[in-house]
């Protein structure tokens, strides 16, 4: 069968496409080379370690500065209690005081009441005498609250102290030989082996392609595509 030269035009054109289409595909590729080996000192999964420990420490620094709120919080309406309470009992001393008084009176004006008055008498100040007791109780206790508010207080700036300090080593985004960078993971380089970019993600090598900026170009290796970063 004769192809017209038309067509055969045609057909020569595609397969000259294809051909530079290869040939230029295959320059740029073959031009990155192949990646060295790993790095050998790559601490990611010691960092990975490091980190859920950190977090875990975190996590229970947390739940401590909310025991020691709730602890605060509960102290302060202790607090109050008590202190309601000895307002209570002082007032029922002061009326007991003056039932007493009464007594007293009665008693020097009712000589013949005398033994029921008596009587009436020494139940109240068995009465006042363990109110008195009642109301040093309380004083203690109170006296006692400032100073165990101040040491939930420290004890609380320590925690959170910790839970700073602990949040800041988490964010340290540096280890030798090493550099995170957001998006892209730990990435490992040096000037012996630049271009090539160890990516501990992907546990491969990519290739920056040099001059290239906004965004740079990097030969994926394990994908085999050239990727756009840091646009």
């Amino acid at each position: 069968m004769v192809i017209p030269h038309k067509q055969k035009t045609k057909i020569m054109k595609t397969k000259a496409l294809l051909f530079l289409n290869l040939f230029f595909t295959g320059s740029i590729v073959s031009g990155v080379g192949q990646p060295p080996a790993p790095p050998p000192d790559f601490p990611g999964n010691e960092y990975k370690k490091l980190y859920e420990e950190t977090v875990i420490l975190v996590d229970q620094a947390t739940q401590i500065l909310a025991d020691l709120n709730q602890s605060i919080e509960l102290s302060g309406i202790e607090f109050s209690k008590r202190e309601k309470e000895l307002l209570q009992i002082r007032l029922v001393k002061k009326e007991k005081e003056s039932k007493l008084a009464e007594y007293e009176a009665n008693l020097i004006l009712k000589n013949e009441e005398e033994s029921v008055l008596s009587q009436n008498l020494n139940d109240l100040i068995s009465g006042t005498q363990k109110m008195e007791e009642e109301i040093k109780l309380l004083i203690l206790q109170i006296e006692e609250f400032p100073r165990k508010l101040e040491s939930l207080n420290q004890e609380l700036v320590t925690v959170e102290k910790e839970i700073v300090e602990s949040t800041r080593k988490l964010k340290v985004p540096h280890l030798p030989s090493w550099h995170y960078v957001d998006g892209k993971g730990w990435l490992w380089t040096s000037p012996s082996h630049f271009p090539y970019v160890y990516s501990s993600d992907r546990e491969n090598w990519v290739f920056y392609d040099q001059g290239t900026h906004s965004p740079r170009l990097f030969y994926d290796y394990l994908s085999e595509t050239w990727q756009k970063w840091f646009q």
